[in-house]
């Protein structure tokens, strides 16, 4: 198998498994010491462990989060929609102060205009 062509496998084969054994509720720990043995068997490379444990942590921080409503909308245990997005959340609080309404209304406010707009 040429080389280059191999190494594309590899990294494919290591990014399947992180997303796969994340899933499964797996930590990053342990599925980079599965994956590592893995590789060595499979490939015939070294892999470090620290790599794998790494891009496993950052693909648990970007996934999406359990706690989402029917709508989609990630909560927090309060029950507040969390938002990420700095600039949307500056938004929203601008909205807030001008309408006199709290962020929650205004985000519902916003689906079902999206919802009869476009759906």
């Amino acid at each position: 198998m040429n080389d280059k062509f191999k190494a594309e496998a590899c990294q494919l084969y290591i990014q399947q498994e992180i997303d796969s054994r994340l899933a499964d509720g797996k930590t990053p720990g342990k599925l980079a010491e599965e994956i590592v043995k893995e590789v060595e068997t499979l490939f015939e490379a070294t892999v470090k462990h620290a790599t794998i444990k790494k891009r496993a942590q950052r693909r648990k921080a970007k996934s999406p989060s359990k706690n989402r409503d029917k709508s989609g909308h990630n909560r927090d245990k309060s029950g507040q929609i969390v938002i990420r997005d700095a600039v949307l959340i500056g938004t929203l609080r601008d909205i807030s102060k001008t309408t006199g309404m709290d962020i929650n209304t205004i985000i519902a406010l916003g689906v079902e205009s999206y919802k009869n707009t476009y759906l």
